[in-house]
Formats: structure tokens, sequence, C-alpha cells
């Protein structure tokens, strides 16, 4: 089946032990991590990169757990590109076993945000990880078909894209434009469960589309299995969720989104199956 990862943001205040140990508990196959924060907000639970000390307990911990690290978080479009900052960064990654590097556009001009995402795929490349873009109805590229034509205007052979149910409905998308990407950049997924709600103008791509809230798997008006049905077989599948309930620890949390997902994810196999 599926492997099953736990996305930095569905504990979004937890320390990185913290998580491996909520991940570990929980019998996820991996985790995710942030390893840099937005440029507007320094976030202390980054400041493990650059430490050789933490970043070899962070390592042997992940080796005693069992646990893959997946993607990390999150290379960011601006206006500056910081070719020292992103290379330390990315080669902590690597050093954690990161097959992936997400990339997320805060640069209103294309052109020049497409400059430096082939910067940041040429970082990927010499660590052997991919440059894996998310689109978002807030940022840019905005809406799934942008992001396909940024991809492919890119031109990088380790060029990816994470699809996210809440950015692809909340630009006003539809689950059968999943069929428009080109499989070469799905090589891995983030999903959660989402309730539609009202629609309103976003600026940013220039017509209505819905509030979308995010839900546990299982939650809401979308199935994991009529996700995973749009996607290549076995694609790993990113649980990122909203954030932590006040009432419950980590490691309840975590368990509690990994049963879910495992239990839509069963179906979809067991209906597979039987066709």
């Amino acid at each position: 089946m599926n492997p099953i990862f736990l996305a930095p943001t569905s504990l979004p205040n937890t320390s990185v032990h913290d998580m491996i140990d909520a991940a570990a508990f929980a019998g996820f196959d991996g985790v995710g991590l942030r390893v840099l924060s937005p440029p507007s907000r320094p976030d202390p639970l980054t400041s493990f990169v650059g430490d050789p000390r933490a970043i070899f307990e962070i390592k042997h911990k992940l080796a005693d757990s069992g646990l893959a690290v997946l993607d990390i978080y999150t290379f960011y479009l601006t206006e500056t590109f910081d070719y020292g900052r992103f290379a330390r960064t990315m080669d902590c990654g690597a050093e954690l076993g990161a097959r992936h590097a997400v990339v997320v556009g805060r640069d209103p001009d294309l052109t020049r945000a497409s400059e430096t995402f082939q910067r940041i795929c040429e970082l990927a490349a010499q660590r052997g990880m991919t440059a894996a873009l998310e689109f978002a109805p807030h940022r840019k590229p905005s809406t799934l078909e942008e992001a396909i034509g940024f991809l492919d205007a890119c031109g990088c052979d380790n060029a990816a894209m994470m699809p996210d149910p809440a950015h692809l409905f909340g630009s006003g998308g539809k689950l059968a434009d999943l069929g428009k990407i080109d499989r070469r950049y799905l090589l891995f997924t983030q999903f959660c469960g989402v309730v539609l709600g009202r629609e309103e103008f976003q600026p940013q791509i220039g017509r209505t589309a819905p509030v979308v809230e995010r839900r546990p798997p299982g939650e809401g008006s979308l199935r994991l299995a009529a996700w995973l049905s749009m996607l290549p077989d076995g694609i790993p599948i990113s649980i990122e969720c909203p954030p932590l309930p006040e009432s419950r620890a980590p490691q309840e949390w975590a368990r509690e989104l990994r049963r879910l997902c495992r239990e839509e994810l069963i179906t979809y196999w067991m209906e597979r199956q039987a066709k």
C-alpha cells in the first residue's frame, strides 16, 4: 500500500525530536521536517540547521525509529535568493535522507520566480533530491494550470509538484484536473479531508473559489480513494491536517491521523482489488 508520512504542519509547535517520537509511536512510515522558517517569521524549531551535533542526534533518532524523511519545508520563491542559506539547508536535508524539497511561491514576478526555482532545482539535484512545487491560491503559482505551465517552462529534470486538496479546491480546481498533470511530476502527494464553504473572490486567481477548511482524513467531502484514483499507484501520502487540538497530546493526535488515513487507504485498495 501507499506509504504514509506525517507532515510537520500537522504538529506545528512540536520539536523535531517530539515529532519523530509521535510519528514512530503512531506507526507512520516517515516524516517531513521543517528546516526553513518563513522569511518574515523566524521559527526556533528550525534552529538545528547548521548545528552538527543537533543534526547528528536527529539523524540517529531517525535511524533508531526506522522512519524515513520524505520532504523538507519550505523553500520560498522570494524576490531575493539566499544561495548560501539554501545550500546549507539542502545539505542538512540530504544528510537526514530527505527525498524532496518543498518550494512555495512568494514572488509576484513569475519570470524571476522561475529563475529562482531553477537554482533551487540545481541545489537539490546536486544532493540527489527533487524540488517539489506547491501551488496555493494565495501564492504564485496560484492554480494547478499555472503550476503546470511554470514547471514545463523551467524544464528541470528533478522538478515535481506536490498536489494538496485544500489548495486545489481553494483555487477553484476540480478533482478531474489532477489528470492534467504530467505523471513525471507526481512523486508524492499531500492529503487532508476538506469542507468546502462559501465562495469568495480570490484576487490572486482573479475569480471566485470556495473557502476550504482542512479536516482529518475521512471527514468532509473528499475521500482518499477518490484522490488516489487520479494519481500514480502507490504514491507516498503526506498527511497535512489541522493543527494539534489543545486537548490532544502529539502522540495521540499522530496516531489518530494515521488510523484515519489507513482506514481510508484500506478501503481504497479493497475497492481496487474487487474490480
